[in-house]
């Protein structure tokens, strides 16, 4: 995440804040004997934050060779977020629709 003394040890996250799902689960999901598809299930439950008209918590993008990529974005009091570009990235994952 964004706090790097409160990242699972041995996660390795890149310079733009990113990190594998394979390493998120070599580095905690599998010590808690938690499965791939259980960890993105839980991220896209939990990706926006409540009552937030639908801010996003997590980005979650794929590189094209199969590796699945998590970010976890900046608070939404925090000086970045206010100042962040819309479109941020272009692949970032979109809130569904609601029902009426």
């Amino acid at each position: 995440g964004r706090h790097p003394n409160k990242r699972p040890r041995g996660l390795n996250v890149d310079k733009e804040g990113r990190f594998s799902i394979r390493d998120l689960m070599w580095a905690w999901g599998h010590g808690e004997g938690l499965s791939e598809e259980h960890v993105l299930t839980s991220i896209t439950a939990h990706m926006f934050h409540e009552g937030s008209g639908g801010a996003l918590r997590f980005a979650i993008d794929s590189d094209g060779k199969g590796n699945i990529w998590l970010r976890v974005l900046p608070s939404r009091g925090s000086k970045s977020a206010r100042h962040a570009p819309d479109s941020a990235a272009s692949s970032i994952a979109t809130r569904p629709p609601t029902a009426s």
